[in-house]
């Protein structure tokens, strides 16, 4: 990928290029040199905002781009932006841009009168439904809300309402969260068990949540797969994963009822050292579980049952050496694991010095061991460094809670409530969650789907709400 310094006269033509122009438009293309560049390209990404007036496509396209390259950072300048003038469009990419980023620490003043705007006392729904989203980023901003807004038993607003922190009317919410055969009703459900979740305190989930939680990880049938997912990842975050169920549960359940070390060392029957073949789409992911269930020494005896997977190797070796960098006065660790790069950070965590002529493939890692080897890499360091790692992998416990979030906007925003319905965009509307306004005529619902496939895949800064507890 070209990368050009922000005051580059070629920037504007690179993005013209890949943002506007067909038949090289490549929005992925776009929106990563706009990340990789960072604030210093918004500006220029602003001006060509500015400039298209009256091609929504081409505007949102830039729009998107430069919400990306201010970055969490970047809130203030992005709805700044947003003044009485901007079209409902502008807020739509910047509420959705918000919804999919990480919590942030400080609240948003004025938030509700930006990212509303002129819509402000009567938004349509769809722009309310991305707005108490994003607003579910900062703190108090949901609370905030004003009441007369949610006055509507739109499901779509009722959970975004829920998720955000809002103060949704209560009759409405109790009667979504009775009525299991409500339509569309494992939205709400959904929403207020990942609203818990980010409630909870030093680890600990309402006994309300877990009990809910409970109940509906037996929801029965296909659409209510969502549904389950977030019922085992409250289960997994809050440390309760005592399941009611005959037999291991499937992958997609398993690494959510493991998404905490607690939870984890609490059905570490079911995460056994052997990989299981029948669950490969998660055997990074159940490593590192595997590897959080156990005493490190455990986890060494069994090394060549985990490492007989080359997949799993790196995520269980990087794993244990995170923990033995947390623990003091640990064994040194002195068995081999050929084949496993890796392993001299677990060797070099217990203790050990770190060896010569080890090359990792990962150049973060490399340039680790290179400080390592010279006693230049503070323990603290590295244990936040190997936790970087599971994250840019793909192994991260935390990712549960990062995807369960996503996919909620993408359920409410872009593809509504079916699955197996790849972002359909023609199914009658009692088959699905649509939001008045957005249909498949709407510019802003490609750009989002690019969006958020984009976003998809992980990268640092890793949001400290998923961070291991």
């Amino acid at each position: 990928m070209l990368t050009l310094p922000a005051d580059d006269p070629r920037l504007v033509a690179r993005f013209t290029e890949l943002l506007l122009d067909a038949p090289s438009r490549d929005l992925r293309g776009g929106f990563s040199l706009a990340r990789d560049l960072g604030s210093a390209a918004a500006p220029v990404l602003l001006a060509m905002t500015t400039g298209e007036k009256s091609n929504m496509r081409r505007r949102m396209s830039v729009f998107a781009a430069a919400v990306l390259a201010e970055g969490p950072v970047g809130d203030e300048r992005t709805l700044g932006f947003l003044d009485d003038r901007s079209p409902m469009q502008d807020r739509l990419c910047a509420n959705l841009l918000m919804a999919l980023g990480p919590m942030r620490s400080r609240p948003q003043s004025d938030f509700w009168a930006r990212a509303l705007g002129r819509n402000l006392k009567e938004p349509v729904p769809v722009l309310l439904v991305a707005a108490l989203l994003a607003s579910s980023r900062f703190p108090g901003a949901g609370a905030a809300c004003s009441p007369a807004l949610l006055r509507v038993e739109d499901p779509g607003v009722v959970a975004a309402a829920l998720f955000a922190g809002a103060p949704a009317s209560d009759p409405v919410v109790q009667s979504h969260l009775r009525q299991r055969s409500l339509d569309h009703a494992s939205l709400v459900q959904r929403a207020w068990l990942l609203r818990a979740i980010l409630d909870r305190r030093d680890g600990v989930i309402a006994s309300e949540a877990l009990l809910r939680a409970q109940q509906l990880l037996l929801a029965p049938g296909e659409s209510n797969a969502s549904l389950r997912e977030a019922a085992a990842l409250t289960l997994g975050l809050g440390g309760a994963a005592k399941i009611e169920v005959s037999s291991r549960p499937d992958w997609k359940l398993l690494q959510l009822l493991a998404a905490d070390p607690r939870s984890a060392s609490a059905i570490r029957s079911w995460l056994p050292a052997s990989p299981q073949p029948l669950y490969e789409p998660a055997w990074p992911r159940l490593g590192v579980a595997y590897a959080l269930s156990r005493e490190p020494s455990t986890i060494i005896a069994e090394r060549a049952a985990w490492s007989a997977a080359p997949s799993v190797r790196r995520h269980v070796a990087i794993a244990l050496a995170m923990r033995l960098c947390a623990e003091s006065g640990s064994e040194p660790v002195l068995a081999s694991l050929p084949d496993t790069p890796e392993w001299a950070f677990v060797r070099w965590a217990s203790g050990e010095p770190f060896p010569d002529g080890v090359a990792s493939p990962d150049p973060v890692l490399q340039q680790a061991a290179a400080m390592a080897r010279e006693d230049r890499l503070p323990r603290d360091a590295a244990r936040a460094l190997f936790e970087d790692a599971l994250w840019r992998w793909g192994s991260h416990p935390g990712l549960g809670l990062r995807d369960a979030q996503h996919d909620l906007v993408r359920d409410l925003l872009i593809s509504g409530s079916l699955p197996g319905n790849r972002y359909a965009i023609g199914l009658p509307d009692h088959l699905r969650y649509l939001p008045a306004g957005l249909g498949d005529e709407n510019d802003f619902f490609g750009i989002a789907v690019e969006a958020w496939e984009f976003l998809r895949t992980p990268t640092l800064p890793m949001p400290d709400e998923c961070r291991l507890q």
